[in-house]
């Protein structure tokens, strides 16, 4: 299952249910192809990952929304780290990241993890870029949260990140 496509330059980005062929650890959530047909461009490092809560243990994220901004591509889903064959070792990015060289938060303060919910990462479905912003939503039901902050502002499944390219 597919959730978004979006190109950037001679790169196209598709996220969703993606797991890897047997005997390989790549593409797990998001692939990475070249526009000219020659194939898959994804390794490792564009892999997906969510931890269990009570054990710490990785499972494969589910990517939801792609946009390209200023700079590359930004991605929201379900994970709270990006890279990695294994799930442990990447870069800890909760539910929004951007690719600007490699993947990293969307955030700029001191320990700034991404979106989040209550103390655990939340989790975005849809994003859109602008010249000078990158809004990010989620898509719930009434009454319900899929994160209550970003970059330590309090917010409810929808937010403004200024400036993105930094």
């Amino acid at each position: 299952m597919f959730n978004s496509i979006a190109v950037s330059g001679s790169n196209v980005y598709v996220t969703g249910l993606i797991s890897p062929l047997c005997g390989s650890t790549y593409p797990q959530g998001l692939a990475e192809f070249k526009t000219d047909g020659s194939g898959l461009i994804s390794n490792d490092s564009d892999n997906l990952w969510v931890h269990d809560l009570q054990t710490g243990a990785p499972s494969a994220a589910v990517g939801g929304g792609l946009c390209i901004g200023k700079c590359g591509p930004y991605v929201t889903g379900n994970f709270d780290m990006i890279g990695s064959s294994t799930g442990s070792g990447g870069v800890t990015v909760w539910g929004v990241g951007k690719r600007i060289g490699t993947w990293k938060t969307v955030l700029t303060g001191t320990g700034a993890k991404g979106l989040k919910l209550l103390t655990n990462p939340g989790s975005a479905s849809s994003l859109a870029a602008d010249t000078y912003n990158i809004w990010v939503l989620a898509a719930v039901s009434s009454g319900y949260r899929a994160f209550d902050s970003a970059d330590s502002v309090s917010t409810d499944n929808i937010a403004i990140f200024s400036d993105p390219a930094q």
